[in-house]
């Protein structure tokens, strides 16, 4: 999955008659109201490629519509689009996660060869395991 996903909505979609006041009570105990609008943001079953370099490929990941009403989901209404999401790939199929876990495990396994392997007063390569009283 990408790290970083786009939405853009077109603007002169939006039913302004869809938007909801919600008042509620924050945690200072002030009484807030906001102006909400829901949306529906669906993954799509293959992505759409739109760009691509050496090392990444940009694609439209998701498309995002008007959340229905329990009216509309009953009368099974299809909802109009309002915009899309685009995702950043890595090539290398591989997470930030799973790149950082693999230089780490290497720089450790780099570090233990170096740890193990020392040169003597003479300049002859010993390892630790050589030593008799370790």
């Amino acid at each position: 999955m990408a790290n970083k996903i786009t939405i853009t909505i077109d603007l002169t979609k939006i039913d302004k008659n869809r938007i909801v006041n919600r008042t509620y009570q924050n945690k200072e105990g002030q009484t807030v109201t906001v102006k909400e609008y829901s949306m529906d943001c669906v993954e799509l079953i293959t992505p759409k490629l739109i760009k691509e370099a050496d090392t990444w490929m940009l694609k439209e990941t998701h498309f995002v519509t008007d959340a229905p009403t329990k009216e509309e989901r009953q009368a099974k209404t299809k909802m109009k689009g309002l915009g899309k999401a685009i995702g950043i790939f890595n090539k290398s199929n591989t997470t930030a996660e799973e790149t950082r876990a693999k230089i780490t495990a290497q720089v450790n396994n780099d570090y233990n060869e170096v740890e193990k392997t020392s040169v003597g007063y003479n300049g002859e390569q010993f390892s630790v395991d050589d030593i008799p009283f370790n």
